[in-house]
């Protein structure tokens, strides 16, 4: 037989401090510019699959 050493069981993570009462959060008016570009669509994620552009060239691996 083996023997089979015990890990140690993840509990749950301990909780941040809480914030301080009448803390003022500053947030952006517009989270417009966050993308550069627009996503893409179904379509061009099609056509890039159908073409091969989502694999990594033979150098990168």
């Amino acid at each position: 037989m083996t023997e089979q050493t015990e890990r140690p069981v993840a509990g749950p993570r301990p909780l941040a401090a809480p914030r301080p009462l009448g803390e003022t959060r500053l947030w952006p008016r517009s989270f417009a510019d966050r993308l550069t570009a627009p996503l893409l669509g179904v379509r061009a994620l099609a056509r890039l699959a159908r073409e091969g552009r989502l694999r990594p060239r033979a150098e990168a691996l």
